[in-house]
Formats: C-alpha cells, structure tokens, sequence
C-alpha cells in the first residue's frame, strides 16, 4: 500500500465516522447548549465539515469551497466558517438531509482530489502564511487538519450527545 492508497482509506473512513457519530440526532438536539463554554452539536459537525472544505477546495486546490459555489446557501447547517465562535456556533440551523448531502459531497470532493496526488506531491510545501501555519508540507495539511480534525470532531460530538443521554460512539 502507498501513501495516496492510506490516506485515502483514512480520509473515507474519517469522514463516515464523524456522519455515523452524528447519527440520528434531531435539530433539537444537534442545537442544544451544553452548559460552559463547549458548542453545540451542530457548530462541531458544521466546524468540521467546513473546515475541510476550506482546506481541501480553498487551500490545496486554490478553487471555492463547495459552501461558496456548488452547495451556496445549501449546507444545511448555516453560516459556512471553517473557524468558530460562540456567537457562530448557537446561531447555526439545522437541516439534517441537506447538512448531510453537503458532508456526502465535501468526503466526495476530499477523495477526488487525494486521488490526483502521488505520493511526492505530499511533501511538496504550500504557503499558508496568510493563514497562520506558514509553510506546510501536503501531507501536514491532509493528515493534521483534515484528518485527525475530523477524527476530533467525532469525539466532540460522541461526548455532547452523551451528555444529553443519547449514544455517542456509533460502536
């Protein structure tokens, strides 16, 4: 297996994950403000989902996030920000169909691209200075703020519906 074959793997397994995570939850619940200063389920899900879109489309592609072109006004989810806040994350919407096929179509868009790579395109740097990391192998971009943030997110969202009673984990 290279590189690409494994990231690819994870990258798709990531992204199902944090949706089976979400599981079934209502608008009312993806909504709910757990006390302190933590979000609500929804601007964890939404702050994952947009951030890869941000990373994978603006980025690495240097092309629109789906949020600003294809999926415009239809996220499902709100606002689009890949960076979040408090007053962001308990003014979201809820749309569970439309947040998920804009998830579907973000986890569609990560892979295509992974799949243009080779394995030496990963260490190539891109400047990411405008946006605070500097210089930035590929490989960083993908694995640290794609991929385990994702896997984060999965965690995030386990805790928030188990403090509300509900099954975390999918598993």
């Amino acid at each position: 297996m290279n590189a690409i074959a494994l990231l690819r793997g994870q990258l798709k397994s990531a992204n199902s994950f944090l949706v089976q995570t979400l599981g079934d939850v209502t608008s009312e619940q993806a909504r709910w403000t757990p006390p302190g200063t933590a979000h609500p389920i929804v601007a964890i899900f939404a702050h994952g989902i947009y951030a890869e879109d941000y990373a994978i489309n603006e980025l690495l592609r240097g092309e629109r996030a789906l949020y600003a072109s294809s999926f415009e006004g239809r996220t499902g989810i709100g606002d689009p920000s890949p960076y979040i806040s408090p007053e962001w994350a308990r003014g979201l919407a809820f749309d569970r169909e439309q947040a998920l096929a804009y998830a579907a179509a973000v986890a569609e868009a990560t892979d295509a691209y992974v799949a243009t790579l080779s394995d030496d395109d990963l260490d190539r740097e891109i400047d990411l200075t405008a946006v605070g990391w500097g210089k930035s192998p590929r490989h960083f971009i993908l694995s640290a703020i794609v991929l385990a943030h994702l896997n984060n997110m999965s965690g995030e969202v386990s805790c928030l519906k188990g403090l509300q009673g509900l099954k975390g984990y999918p598993i």
